[in-house]
């Protein structure tokens, strides 16, 4: 009898346990949900085809539209994060779902905007090249290619691209540093397809698919892409000197580290709304994201594709395992009113002069 009993309670303290964990993902009978639009990539047809699968599910109707101005008017708004930063942030009661998913991942969050995509910049390419250096790229060149395509579209992410290469120097003010990286940025320039510097993604996808360059940048998440072919593909290169104050000259740098910036996320609004967030971030959703939708949406972590592991190469994984380390969080509202001055270096437009007129060679 007690056996009896106990194969009988055993399921149902399952069930309610289950039940318990997910009681905190709440949701009404609407779901107003916004998309803050970049012009750079569409998430449009993501957020439609998961909103309609999760509102069927969940027998409940959505709006969509895009944000405009008030972010009152709707319980979740998406879009990348450099410009959910920019909205009134507040704390919320985060379901226990979301503190588990991003705990996995080693994400720490705080407030009410939620990453659900963290970039590493690679270089892909449809030819089996390797790079290794900065200098290395800018002494690449072909007759019939491009070396390089990427756009300086959108502002924050060319910001994220130097970023990365400058290895947390503080390109806002002069240093030998920043000046010989801008340098080698000058070299790669005159190999670069300036057809598509002011493209959106899909230019830029369609750019690798016809390949028009040697190597095109993306970020991470493209090697997930079912339909994405390549022969290689390296993390952004960087320079291998790198200027010692101390002792006044160039050293060999031999070891170096990808940044990863945050990408397309969520500023839930509205905590009795958190329901789709939670949906969004089940493992099965994640990988059809990953899997079906060529947005660039990459994984927080290696524990995000362990599923598919045996799909993907151990290079991958590797740069998954330490993505999560690396994360920089910038003040773009800083660089941005920079960003022509930028574009005139990298593209000689400019000299070091005339913006730096105060520059010390002893810095």
């Amino acid at each position: 009898m007690i056996k009896l009993f106990i194969y009988i309670l055993f399921p149902l303290l399952l069930i309610t346990s289950n039940k318990a964990q997910t009681e905190e993902c709440k949701s009404d009978k609407l779901l107003r949900v916004a998309l803050l639009d970049n012009s750079y990539i569409d998430y449009k047809y993501y957020l439609l085809y998961t909103l309609n699968d999760f509102s069927f599910q969940n027998n409940l109707k959505f709006e969509f539209s895009y944000y405009e101005d008030n972010p009152n008017e709707f319980d979740i708004i998406f879009g990348e994060h450099y410009d959910l930063q920019k909205m009134v942030q507040k704390e919320i009661e985060i379901p226990t779902d979301l503190i588990n998913f991003y705990r996995k991942n080693g994400i720490s969050i705080s407030n009410n905007i939620f990453p659900l995509d963290l970039d590493t910049f690679i270089l892909a390419s449809k030819q089996n090249i390797e790079i290794v250096s900065l200098e290395e790229l800018s002494k690449i060149s072909s007759t019939t290619y491009y070396t390089l395509g990427l756009s300086f579209l959108p502002e924050e992410k060319l910001i994220n691209f130097i970023s990365d290469i400058f290895e947390g120097v503080e390109f806002e003010n002069y240093s030998v540093n920043y000046e010989s990286k801008f340098t080698l940025l000058r070299e790669n320039y005159k190999n670069l397809n300036k057809n598509i510097l002011l493209s959106n993604f899909e230019e830029i996808y369609n750019s690798y698919e016809n390949s028009e360059n040697l190597f095109t940048l993306f970020s991470d998440g493209i090697i997930l892409y079912k339909g994405f072919e390549f022969e290689a593909y390296n993390r952004v290169p960087k320079s291998k000197y790198s200027w010692d104050e101390k002792d006044g000259f160039f050293k060999i740098k031999d070891n170096f580290e990808s940044k990863s910036f945050f990408g397309f996320s969520a500023y839930l609004n509205n905590s009795s709304q958190s329901s789709f967030l939670c949906y969004l971030t089940q493992e099965e959703n994640r990988l059809n994201a990953f899997r079906n939708f060529n947005i660039e949406l990459s994984p927080l972590s290696e524990n995000e594709i362990l599923p598919i592991k045996d799909l993907i190469s151990e290079k991958y994984i590797e740069l998954l395992k330490n993505k999560n380390q690396n994360i920089v969080k910038l003040d773009y509202l800083n660089y941005v009113k920079n960003h022509k001055s930028y574009i005139d270096l990298i593209s000689n437009k400019k000299d070091f002069d005339e913006i730096y007129k105060d520059k010390n060679y002893l810095n």
